[in-house]
């Protein structure tokens, strides 16, 4: 595994939550932390076409873990967005190596 941490400004339009960490797609944990919401009400998380899970304060999270039988997560299909554009996100995990 190897870690990797990031800063996203998120959109008011939905955008991959790797947008900014292009070699990242297998991890076996994610987190998403609200660092600032500036003007926004809330940060959604979810699929491309449903972002059905909201994040309102600062310090608001989600963890996800690669579920039981499978060793990874592909996260090219996990995307965020808001209300306004001023919203930063920090991502924290593991990347997937294919050791274990």
């Amino acid at each position: 595994m190897v870690f990797f941490s990031n800063a996203l400004t998120v959109a008011a339009a939905s955008q991959p939550v790797t947008k900014n960490l292009t070699a990242v797609r297998k991890v076996t944990q994610i987190s998403l932390i609200i660092r600032s919401m500036g003007t926004a009400t809330y940060v959604a998380v979810g699929g491309r076409g449903s972002q059905d899970r909201r994040l309102t304060t600062v310090g608001d999270s989600i963890s996800i873990d690669a579920p039981l039988g499978s060793r990874y997560i592909d996260v090219s299909t996990l995307f965020v967005s808001s209300d306004t554009s001023d919203a930063v996100l920090e991502i924290i995990g593991d990347t997937y190596t294919g050791v274990f």
